[in-house]
């Protein structure tokens, strides 16, 4: 597969999720990572048109760079679900005052 389609993928995809928590609305989450999945595609093609590559091999690039993305993304989402039940506060405890 194609080296710099695969880093670009993984690099702008996960910077791409990443960025999309700190923002609160959706729109910019979207356009975010537009810009990311974009940048990204963007990468390969060159790869094409320069003549480095075959389109094979940066298909591969994208598909191995976008699984890798999503399991970074995964494993964060569970240290962060992780996170908030380890911290969260106990509700139905039952009261000590008496």
């Amino acid at each position: 597969p194609s080296g710099h389609a695969l880093l670009s993928t993984v690099f702008y995809l996960t910077l791409g999720v990443m960025l999309t928590r700190a923002f609160p609305r959706k729109r910019l989450k979207a356009y975010v990572l537009g810009c990311a999945v974009l940048i990204a595609l963007l990468i390969g093609l060159t790869r094409i048109y320069l003549g480095a590559h075959w389109a094979s091999d940066v298909f591969a690039g994208w598909s191995v760079g976008a699984a890798w993305a999503m399991t970074l993304w995964l494993a964060a989402y569970a240290v962060e679900r992780r996170q908030r039940l380890h911290h969260a506060p106990l509700q139905d405890a039952p009261s000590t005052n008496v």
